[in-house]
């Protein structure tokens, strides 16, 4: 039987908090000289919380994406917000980032409009949802903003005094135009990207990688020109699915790098949101003290909107006080030299044992919480009576009721939007089909994360048997070709229809070398994926074997372009063109690869 308190349980779940009190004057950080000179330590009560929760997520291991995903939201009581969003106040690129940054906001009223200009940063920010999310708080809150006549990416709002105030932001994120960046670790949605480019940092080398101290140093200088920063976001991560039981981890440099970024940059005063997991480890304690050592207030905050099965926390970072930077930035700036990733910043005598009680209240606070969403849903699975369908609904429609209301969601105009409407409708899956929402994942295949460890286990054989039929499975699907609509989108906002078009070259940039193509708007990301997964899988291992197999590589053509030839499907040709040349090169190689090479029955290589 079902509880029945909803209201209370509602009330409940977006009110999953912890904060930090500061119980004393030592938290501090040791002299400059000590920092970095220690080694990964750990905690047997902290560890112990880790096996638990990696004991319950290990359930999921059998899993299909899919279906499991399907089945998590329908329980999720947040689950109908980002639909209901959508039909109701049709947000500007509304998604659950956007769903999150406007709970946190709501959340936690900071004040940054104090003065007559806001300058915010958003690291790790595509698609861009923080973004339009707070552009939306903050007209939903102040109403009196109007377009700036002089410039088509910056704002006025009127604040609480009536006083106009400019908001000027820039962006970073992997660069979805570099190809030497990894799919797997971008966001497959350049919609509002391409529409306020102006906007966006991918710094020195082009890549957009924070983790780079170059890409600082020209984030540094553009921040500089632009004025004070008031605000920054950090929402980056990396993906785990090959190694979900140590994400903590694996994002951790990553994490480092966005908190350095942030005290580099950041104003006195200013206010820091940055999404983090599990705090189990001495690199995420060492980041989370450095925090509360650097801010007045330091909050952790599990939206109601995130997904409630996952680790993801946000910290919420309040009141810089930058002045004590100065003896510690140089140091700190060494997490960008690679052979300081594997080492720790503190020593455990350096962190008071008041904060580490801390890290274990809250520890334990969100990890119960992920362990019971995550064993309600294993048992619920494929095993949902009506009574039960029923008492989710009602959370779920009290969880909306409870959403509008408490964070004053309102439509704003259209003409109040960062990126005019039209240019948002549409996004295109990079393997040739237009659609009203982004493929994140560009067709991966939906398996179970167990599927994917025995993968990597197959004999050589078994490795080109199921490549080639990915490959035919794959080029037999029905393609639909991009349209005009899509290609008018685009191509930008001064694209026109049958006009002739040239290419603009100063827009071209050059940026790091890179040694294979890993990812393009101008070729299918699947059939990249499978040729990538080829040369490394197969080629490379048995080279000795297979002889001078051809090794084609991938040309990106671009075609002159006149008014006859029909401007308007450029970029349908040459994206078409690039997923039936690659699919060829892919059939050939595997043709060729089986003409050369037999197994005996003992699997061991032989050749004809």
């Amino acid at each position: 039987m079902m509880e029945t308190n909803t209201d209370d349980l509602t009330t409940q779940h977006f009110n999953k908090r912890y904060y930090i009190t500061k119980t004393n004057e030592n938290w501090v950080l040791p002299p400059a000289d000590e920092l970095w000179t220690g080694i990964a330590w750990s905690d047997e009560t902290l560890l112990s919380m880790k096996d638990n929760l990696n004991t319950v997520k290990s359930l999921l291991n059998d899993k299909e994406r899919g279906p499991w995903s399907e089945h998590t939201q329908s329980l999720n009581p947040a689950g109908s917000i980002v639909p209901n969003l959508k039909r109701r106040c049709k947000p500007e690129l509304c998604t659950q980032a956007w769903a999150k940054c406007f709970e946190i906001m709501s959340n936690y009223e900071i004040d940054f409009f104090s003065e007559f200009c806001l300058n915010t940063i958003h690291l790790c920010e595509a698609p861009g949802a923080f973004i339009t999310a707070l552009n939306h708080f903050i007209y939903s809150r102040w109403p009196g903003k109007q377009k700036d006549v002089n410039s088509e990416l910056d704002f006025i709002y009127i604040n609480r005094n009536m006083n106009p105030i400019l908001w000027n932001w820039i962006a970073t994120t992997l660069n979805p135009y570099y190809e030497g960046n990894s799919q797997s670790c971008m966001i497959n949605d350049d919609r509002f990207i391409l529409n306020t480019l102006n906007n966006w940092e991918f710094g020195a080398d082009n890549t957009g990688d924070i983790m780079h101290i170059g890409n600082l140093e020209k984030l540094e200088s553009r921040a500089r020109d632009l004025g004070e920063i008031s605000l920054i976001t950090a929402d980056g991560s990396i993906g785990c699915h090959d190694n979900p039981s140590e994400q903590e981890r694996i994002v951790s440099v990553l994490h480092f790098c966005e908190v350095v970024t942030a005290l580099t940059v950041l104003k006195s005063d200013g206010h820091f949101v940055v999404k983090m997991f599990t705090f189990f480890e001495s690199r995420s304690i060492n980041l989370l003290y450095l925090l509360n050592c650097f801010f007045r207030e330091v909050h952790l905050f599990k939206p109601a909107t995130s997904k409630e099965g996952n680790s993801e926390i946000y910290v919420i970072c309040i009141g810089y006080e930058k002045d004590k930077l100065k003896l510690y930035e140089n140091q700190l700036k060494l997490i960008f030299d690679s052979s300081y990733h594997e080492k720790i910043l503190l020593h455990r005598k350096h962190i008071p044992q008041d904060f580490i009680d801390h890290v274990y209240t809250s520890g334990k606070l969100f990890a119960e919480i992920q362990t019971e969403v995550i064993q309600r849903n294993v048992h619920l699975y494929q095993n949902i009576d009506i009574e039960t369908r029923q008492y989710y609904d009602e959370m779920q429609s009290k969880s909306l009721t409870y959403f509008m209301r408490n964070f004053n969601v309102n439509c704003i105009d259209d003409n109040h939007l960062i990126v005019p409407r039209k240019l948002l409708l549409y996004c295109f899956k990079n393997d040739g089909r237009k659609t009203r929402s982004p493929d994140l994942f560009l067709r991966s295949v939906d398996v179970t994360f167990n599927a994917l460890q025995k993968r990597k286990c197959l004999s050589f054989q078994e490795k080109i048997f199921e490549m080639n039929m990915e490959l035919h499975g794959f080029m037999s699907e029905k393609w639909t070709p991009a349209d005009t609509v899509y290609n008018e989108i685009y191509l930008g906002r001064d694209y026109r229809p049958g006009f002739e078009s040239k290419l603009d070259f100063e827009f071209v940039k050059y940026g790091k070398p890179y040694d294979k193509v890993q990812s393009s708007r101008f070729s299918c990301q699947f059939l990249i994926n499978l040729w990538n997964e080829a040369v490394e899988e197969i080629i490379l291992p048995n080279v000795d074997v297979l002889g001078n197999v051809n090794q084609i590589q991938l040309f990106l053509r671009i075609y002159n372009r006149s008014k006859n030839s029909g401007d308007e499907q450029f970029y349908n040709k040459l994206y078409d063109f690039n997923k039936r040349k690659l699919a060829q090169q892919l059939h050939h190689l595997f043709k060729e690869i089986r003409n050369k090479v037999q197994l005996d029955t003992n699997n061991s290589l032989t050749v004809n």
